[in-house]
């Protein structure tokens, strides 16, 4: 249900949230086992202001059926330059880690990362082409298990919103695998996402303000999703639920934060499975 998560997650946008320091996280979702998920409640800006060197997180309780520890390290202007995600140790295996480096260029943007595996292989690597005023490509090359290529069209509006994500195979013909189109409202807020491949139709959102609280709703036939924000504009909360599905399909996510800014907590609970605890831990410059 993470993977899905995060696919989902991918696929949406609301034009006042900070994005992530990678290109497929764009709204708040589960952090374990999602490379650099936390990013999006971590952002660049709060990790330069709070003067972060690295940082890294923990989970309880442990598991050896997941990574159960991540670290980032940064450059001085905020960037993450090298990520690390490892495995417990168990009776059965071996701890391992792999391992991402990321590089950008003279304007400041990302334009490589390579991933390693737990053997220090190259397994995938992702290029950015800033090119076209109006698009991102990411060529997608993947090393491991199976040689490949794939690409990734990001559409923007003159206002800089993002209106559409194709991922192709083929970059001469632009062989769709998936599409998907955003539409905003008057005032310039996402309306609904629209996924011409999937069968769970378009995904409609709505915004409430409750107190001194503002909630962000999304749902199609198939799920729906609730960011909750606080009055200074952190997400404290996210939900997923699969719509006419038993409470097991139920997962929250909870965000606490210290004082600069930076998380301090995250606690994730999936439906009668034991609440996990991820605790982070900073080194300053």
């Amino acid at each position: 249900m993470i993977k899905l998560l995060s696919l989902v997650c991918s696929l949406l946008l609301l034009h006042y949230i900070a994005r992530a320091q990678i290109p497929y996280h764009i709204l708040p979702s589960g952090i374990i086992g999602i490379q650099l998920a936390d990013t999006m409640l971590n952002t660049k800006e709060v990790l330069l202001k709070a003067g972060i060197k690295s940082y890294r997180y923990q989970i309880t309780p442990a598991s050896d059926k997941r990574f159960d520890s991540q670290s980032v390290c940064l450059n001085k202007q905020g960037n993450v330059i090298a990520y690390k995600m490892c495995m417990t140790r168990s009776s059965e295996r071996p701890g391992f880690c792999v391992k991402d480096s990321f590089f950008y260029d003279e304007k400041d943007r990302l334009s490589e990362y390579i991933s390693f595996d737990g053997n220090g292989k190259v397994s995938d690597k992702r290029v950015a082409d800033y090119s076209n005023e109006h698009e991102i490509k990411y060529m997608h090359v993947f090393a491991l298990p199976n040689p490949d290529t794939s690409f990734e069209f990001r559409d923007y509006s003159e206002q800089g919103r993002l209106t559409g994500i194709m991922h192709a195979l083929n970059i001469n013909n632009r062989k769709d695998i998936a599409y998907t189109k955003l539409y905003y409202n008057k005032d310039g807020v996402l309306d609904s996402a629209h996924d011409g491949f999937s069968a769970y139709g378009t995904m409609f959102f709505k915004k409430k303000v409750i107190k001194d609280r503002t909630i962000l709703e999304a749902e199609n036939k198939a799920f729906s999703f609730k960011w909750t924000y606080d009055a200074s504009g952190k997400c404290i909360e996210m939900e997923w639920n699969g719509i006419k599905a038993k409470a097991s399909s139920k997962f929250v996510s909870k965000y606490y934060y210290n004082i600069d800014g930076t998380l301090a907590k995250v606690t994730e609970k999936s439906g009668k499975m034991p609440e996990y605890v991820i605790n982070y831990s900073y080194e300053k410059w």
